[in-house]
């Protein structure tokens, strides 16, 4: 398998340039408690992240887009694409993640 990921600087090993963008992202939507868990797979350009939420609110969704600009903004040449699943309302059966090369969950308190 190849791996895909952006340029490393010289004094940074590849494995923390390689993992930045995708922690700097996670780091960031730790605050939007309708993210349950994140997706990533590397690509030629840049990566596709999958973001699985819990009945995101249109704020929920504002904020994530906002936290996406600023990963672009923070890794120039870097391409991010992402989606959003509510798990409330599609199935996530249907969707097959199992491919992707990262899977991050969110710490997140369950409600009884």
């Amino acid at each position: 398998m190849t791996i895909q990921a952006p340029k490393t600087m010289p004094d940074i090993p590849a494995v923390l340039a390689f993992l930045d963008p995708i922690t700097s992202y996670f780091e960031r939507l730790m605050s939007i408690q309708a993210v349950e868990a994140l997706y990533a797979d590397w690509q030629p350009d840049g990566l596709d992240v999958w973001l699985v939420v819990n009945q995101a609110t249109e704020s929920d969704r504002e904020q994530i887009y906002s936290q996406e600009l600023a990963v672009l903004q923070a890794f120039p040449g870097l391409g991010l694409d992402t989606r959003i699943v509510d798990r409330a309302k599609v199935d996530l059966i249907d969707i097959d993640l199992m491919s992707m090369d990262m899977f991050l969950r969110f710490p997140r308190v369950v409600h009884a």
